[in-house]
């Protein structure tokens, strides 16, 4: 079941300044910083421009103040399972490949110089491990507390289920890149002619998903940099002017988390002790242990396991360049205008989206690989950080002032986060396991139905508790009136016996153990009376709580038929395709 909340939250920005280097200094119209960072400002000094963002770092950041403002919240709603994109945006020679941590490493690396992606994944794994220790201790707790509340022997399974973890996860990880317009998988060494085709597919619900592409388990933070590294290695890369090793391609480094939730069935709110008479609360408890049944002696036993699916996008952009200022030639040149090609497409869907003149035009996803892989980053159902790299050179303003202003009016764009959470039926293809679940609500709807005989049981039960009510309370209201006229009479004797007579004495003396016995009497019957009819409205709470549960079987069945049917549709379209593809 997919949480309807949604949460509605802008796109957040983040500004780099990257130092200045030697071949900055070594510009002939060298004018030291042309930006200044301030708290959530950036100056642009030569025009006296200020932008506004949701985090500025300066030259001096390191890269552990960086995760700690960025990494940390995007990895903890990664884990409860919302889908997270973090994207490094700006020019040429940045810093983004540095920022996000995806760079190749020779050696043992320096933990300061460690990027994004390692420090996320270290992060995840650690939280991952407390989750399935809290889940660990709580199954452990409740474990414990049966076996002080239970002291009779138990079957060996029941013993193995209380055991079982009720968590568990699969982390894995995939690293594409966009060489010219193309999807190429880093992390599948077979040859280019063996390899699947990579491609771009759209889901009923509009969620972007790619085809083609090798997943790799992971199983702790080493494995993540071995595959890591691995793609690194492959990725296209190339030396410019500006750049000795420049990123030719945009590269997406993808984790898939999926986690398993035991959710046990609620267990019903435990009511007072009933002041049924024994009779009637021994069949009641004799109709429950019918309608239980002999398989569901452990309640323990009863609940569904959860589901959460999130993905994790770390996109490392390719940078902007001008082919006049990196005086790339061949294939060089060709790399550089599909790059651009691809940022201009991603520059106007964040205009589309971002600029509020623009709110009805049309968002041009479909315009390029890099933009369609990104359109549920882009106003969509993702939660969403974009860190923009720029230069203080003043050599670089012009791109920096573009950079600057894409990345300001991103801020505006509004994304509708929603959490990937279903049962584990809603999710399955398996068709037996449907079948199953529609056989175990079928079984347990005949089971209500089967104990109508017991509810025409309970209702006779009621109309006879009814009647018992009507006769006591024709007694109650008869002792009533006859204590009213002996209390009349002995009012009229004392009135009367003025003159001391003893016989009048004794008539009182015998009056009065009369009257102290009927009002016992009333007072015995209106208490009964009070005990039936509170019999009465816990018979009735009881039958209205059967009905209820008849309704919710009859509709999950109906639900469950609809998908059945659904399922069978789509087979029977993928056969006809696969034997139209077969005759072709």
């Amino acid at each position: 079941m997919k949480d309807n909340q949604a949460q509605m939250a802008a796109i957040q920005v983040a500004i780099r300044i990257r130092p200045l280097t030697e071949r900055d200094r070594a510009q002939p119209r060298f004018a030291g910083d042309v930006l200044r960072a301030q708290e959530k400002h950036v100056q642009i000094v030569p025009q006296n421009k200020y932008f506004t963002y949701d985090h500025v770092f300066g030259n001096d950041t390191y890269q552990s103040d960086i995760f700690a403002a960025l990494g940390q919240r995007p990895v903890q709603k990664f884990v409860e399972g919302y889908n997270v994109t973090m994207l490094a945006y700006g020019q040429t020679s940045s810093g983004k490949t540095y920022t996000m941590g995806t760079a190749q490493h020779t050696g043992l690396p320096d933990p300061e110089q460690i990027g994004i992606v390692p420090r996320a994944m270290s992060l995840l794994f650690d939280l991952l491990q407390q989750q399935q220790q809290q889940h660990d201790l709580a199954t452990s707790a409740s474990s414990s507390v049966s076996n002080g509340n239970q002291r009779t022997l138990r079957p060996v399974s029941q013993i193995h289920h209380q055991q079982k973890s009720t968590y568990r996860y699969s982390v894995k990880v995939s690293f594409v890149e966009i060489y010219n317009e193309e999807l190429i998988d880093l992390l599948n060494s077979a040859p280019p002619t063996e390899k699947p085709p990579v491609n771009i597919r759209e889901d009923t619900k509009g969620h972007i998903y790619w085809t083609g592409v090798k997943e790799l388990s992971v199983h702790s933070t080493d494995d993540v940099l071995c595959f890591l590294q691995q793609g690194t290695e492959n990725r296209a890369t190339g030396s410019t002017d500006m750049n000795d090793v420049s990123s030719r391609s945009h590269a997406i480094f993808s984790v898939t988390l999926k986690q398993e939730k035991w959710v046990p069935s609620s267990p019903q709110s435990s009511r007072a002790a009933s002041p049924v008479p024994s009779k009637l609360q021994q069949s009641k408890q004799q109709r429950l242990s019918m309608a239980k049944g002999p398989n569901n002696s452990n309640p323990s036993e009863d609940g569904d396991w959860v589901i959460t699916n999130s993905k994790f996008h770390f996109v490392d952009l390719a940078g902007s360049e001008r082919l006049k200022r990196t005086a790339a030639e061949g294939d060089r040149r060709k790399e550089g205008i599909n790059i651009n090609a691809g940022l201009l497409a991603l520059g106007n869907v964040i205009s589309a989206l971002g600029d509020p003149s623009k709110k009805s035009t049309h968002v041009p996803y479909r315009d390029s690989k890099l933009t369609r892989l990104l359109q549920d980053s882009l106003g969509g159902s993702a939660m969403t950080l974009m860190i923009a790299c720029v230069s203080p050179a003043e050599s670089n303003l012009s791109e920096t002032l573009n950079t600057l202003q894409y990345a300001n009016r991103a801020r505006n764009i509004k994304n509708k986060m929603e959490k990937n959470e279903m049962e584990e039926w809603m999710t399955t293809d398996n068709m037996d396991l449907l079948r199953t679940t529609i056989s175990k609500l079928k079984n347990e709807l005949r089971l209500a139905k089967s104990t109508g005989g017991a509810n025409h049981t309970q209702h006779v039960m009621i109309a006879d508790l009814q009647t018992q009510v009507e006769e006591l309370q024709g007694v109650a209201d008869f002792l009533r009136d006859r204590n009213v006229l002996v209390e009349q009479e002995l009012f009229r004797m004392q009135h009367e016996g003025n003159n001391n007579n003893p016989a009048d004495f004794d008539f009182q003396h015998l009056v009065e153990p009369v009257i102290e016995e009927y009002e016992k009497s009333i007072s015995g019957l209106e208490s009964q009376l009070a005990m039936i009819r509170a019999a009465l409205s816990h018979s009735d709470q009881g039958f209205e709580e059967q009905q209820a549960k008849i309704d919710q079987c009859e509709i999950v069945i109906d639900s469950q038929e609809k998908t059945i049917r659904e399922l069978r549709r789509q087979i029977g379209k993928l056969i006809e395709r696969q034997a139209k593809d077969e005759a072709y």
